[in-house]
This record gives C-alpha cells, structure tokens and sequence, in this order.
C-alpha cells in the first residue's frame, strides 16, 4: 500500500523525497489534499513540504559585502562594520574612494589603511594594485572586505591599570 500510495504524489511534492523516506524507515504514506503525511509507527506525524532552494542564484553584476576595520589579523577586529556593493569590473580605487567617503577619514589618513579581502577568515590578501578590477565570482559567502588600520578608539578599563583591590576585612 505504501508503495502505491508514493506513486501518485501531491502536486509540488518531489518523488525522490518520498520515495528516501519509504526506504529509510518503515512507514506508511497519507496522500491527503494538504500534502502527504509519513505516518510512522509511533503515531507521530511528519510532514514533508517542498523546501525552498538553500539560497538563489548568485548576481553576477553585484555583490553585497561585509567591511571589517581590523589590525594586522583578522581576528583582532574593532570599529564598526558595515556593508558595501561591490561592482562587477570596478576597479580597487574606486572602491577606496567610495571606503574613504563612506568612512568619513582624510584623505592622507586613509592612504596609511591597507584595504584587502578577508577569506577563510584568517588569510588576508591585500589589493595591491589600484588599477586591478575586483573579481568576486570566486568568493565564498563568507569572504569580506577588510580595512587594516591601527585602532584608536579610546581603551576602557574597569579601572586603572595600577589600582589595587579594595579588600574588605571583617
């Protein structure tokens, strides 16, 4: 019965989907008007539904990616993150001068930065040149665009380095 039951399948319901769950369990199959159900032995219901595909086709004409302010290593991150849109066949200038005025940084100040893509989260390459054009069709999701700068930002301790406890004796 189960085995007729998985030849006539609701509509948007895959074969193969029903047919792996007939294989790898012992169940039975309730083709109803919502969908089928697996009806397992235990008397709990499962149901299957079509899933959407894990993410969409990548665009090829842009990119949203993810600018990290770091110093010297990937890990040792600060400021505040931020996203950009990186162009297909822009050049690494443009992208600088876009970086600098999202930023807000002088211009002399900015040329100290180190602008450099981020893979594997631990693997730094820098752009060297600015009139490469940036190719991000072999970037995984996880890749980013870091700025490697000193971080200024005011340190904030609990206390001063050099205080002692107070110790409370009773």
């Amino acid at each position: 019965a189960a085995a007729a039951a998985a030849t006539t399948t609701a509509p948007g319901v895959q074969q193969d989907v029903l047919d792996d769950a007939l294989r790898t369990r012992d169940t039975d199959v309730d083709m109803t008007d919502a969908g089928p159900k697996i009806l397992e032995q235990a008397s709990e219901d499962v149901e299957m539904e079509d899933a959407p595909p894990p993410y969409s086709p990548p665009n090829t004409r842009y990119r949203l990616s993810k600018v990290l302010h770091i110093w010297h290593k990937p890990l040792r991150k600060h400021g505040i993150p931020f996203l950009i849109r990186l162009e297909k066949g822009e050049t690494v200038a443009s992208l600088k001068a876009r970086l600098r005025n999202t930023v807000k940084v002088k211009e002399e100040e900015f040329a100290k930065w180190k602008v450099g893509r981020v893979h594997m989260e631990d693997l730094v390459e820098q752009f060297a040149n600015d009139e490469d054009t940036i190719d991000f069709t072999d970037w995984s999701p996880d890749d980013y665009i870091s700025l490697d700068h000193v971080d200024k930002s005011p340190k904030r301790y609990k206390s001063h380095p050099y205080e002692k406890a107070v110790v409370i004796h009773n």
